[in-house]
């Protein structure tokens, strides 16, 4: 892993869970090849992630173990390129955001032309660098064989032909399908195989109530830091951060993490989410295969909660929007579309107006609430009372409501 290619060091710091932990090291790993730096990891074990790197990678090389408490005071000569300010004050260093550049030469351009020594902390994959290079990266890195001889198992043994995956991140960050829409998507489809994953026993135990869903069994799961608070309890951990995440991941829990992310990585996974546990297991998946089987055409099946988060942060357009309220009507959540509008409706972020009444209208009447629909259609026309689209529509629900 030490590379000799040049003085300069790029200093990995590996910290959160597993999925933060492991796309700083791939994209550290690729930004040093791309720049011919010299590297260095470090890999804390604490309560975050319990397991040492050697627990979970074939190596041979050194890796540090120091915590950020212990290297507070050691970076005076480093430009730290960081996740957030937490990591900042916490190292009593300036702020500079891993995720600021365009490219790796303007990386080079604005760092390493005045820094001999880099130090590196993100917890998502910086856009900036080579998708490519991190992808060879993800090949390079081998995780330690019984690991994956588990998964391949389990694999094997359990799910034996192309299955869907679902990953439910519940405890400290609830994302994800919710335990309705995953027993709605399996009903949906009980011809094929889905294989879930969670940290949450209880989610995997309800959505195994389903002959065609798999779950594995495990030895370990996460516990609580504080066994007297809830898991979005604020908590303080390592140089003083706090963070709404009352989480304690031990050694055995980790691993059992790894391996399941293993499983799903082989899965063709459904719904988006923005945890970095699922878009790991995605990366580790479009490089490594563990099996032969081809995985199955893609489903669509939105997580309503996501979907409210993305309007509530502002981060979905009106296209994005509709996109996933027709996905959802196809799929039979016409509730659930009708749910999502009203929340744009309710928070007038920026959309159409016009547009997310009429549809709220469209779908209204698709579920027989005609006189829904009408108020729907009346209001869109308050705001644009020349559409003929949106007159005809109304006249056509008015008689319908009114048994015509």
């Amino acid at each position: 892993m030490n590379k000799t290619m040049g003085r300069k060091v790029l200093e990995i710091f590996c910290d959160g869970g597993f999925g933060n932990r492991y796309n700083s090291l791939v994209s550290g790993l690729a930004l040093a090849e791309q720049c011919g730096l010299e590297v260095k990891v470090h890999w804390p074990i604490n309560e975050s992630c319990g397991a040492g790197y050697h627990d979970i990678f074939e190596t041979n090389q050194q890796i540090s173990d120091l915590k950020l408490s212990d290297l507070v005071g050691t970076l005076g000569n480093a430009y730290c390129l960081l996740h957030d300010t937490k990591g900042a004050d916490a190292l009593r260093v300036p702020f500079n955001s891993a995720y600021d550049y365009v490219s790796a030469e303007e990386f080079e351009k604005k760092v390493l032309s005045l820094y001999e020594r880099v130090f590196y902390y993100p917890a998502i994959l910086p856009g900036w660098i080579d998708g490519s290079c991190i992808r060879q990266e993800v090949a390079k890195l081998k995780l330690r064989s019984e690991l994956m001889q588990q998964a391949e198992l389990f694999i094997r043994e359990c799910l034996c032909e192309p299955f869907y995956g679902i990953h439910l991140r519940r405890t400290d960050l609830n994302v994800g399908l919710s335990d309705v829409e995953v027993q709605s998507l399996v009903i949906k489809f009980p011809s094929e195989v889905f294989f879930v994953c969670s940290d949450d026993p209880a989610a995997e135990a309800m959505a195994t109530i389903q002959p065609n869903v798999r779950s594995r069994k495990k030895v370990s799961h996460v516990r609580r830091k504080n066994l007297e608070a809830g898991w979005q309890a604020p908590t303080e951990y390592d140089a003083g951060r706090v963070y709404f995440s009352n989480i304690r991941r031990g050694k055995d829990a980790t691993l059992e993490g790894v391996i399941d992310l293993l499983v799903l990585s082989q899965s063709q996974i459904v719904s988006f989410t923005g945890s970095t546990f699922q878009s790991v297991a995605r990366l580790i998946g479009e490089v490594n295969l563990l099996t032969e089987l081809i995985k199955p055409v893609p489903i669509s099946y939105s997580a309503v909660g996501d979907v409210k988060g993305m309007l509530q942060a502002g981060r979905l357009s009106l296209g994005q929007l509709l996109g996933v309220c027709e996905e959802l009507v196809a799929n039979d959540r016409t509730i659930d579309a009708i749910a999502l509008l009203l929340e744009a409706l309710e928070r007038e972020v920026g959309m159409s107006r016009f547009v997310i009444l009429f549809n709220l209208g469209a779908y209204s009447m698709r579920i027989n609430r005609f006189q829904g629909a009408m108020i729907y259609f009346r209001a869109a026309l308050e705001i644009s009372p020349e559409s003929t689209e949106a007159k005809d529509a109304y006249f056509r629900v008015a008689q319908q409501a009114f048994g015509r």
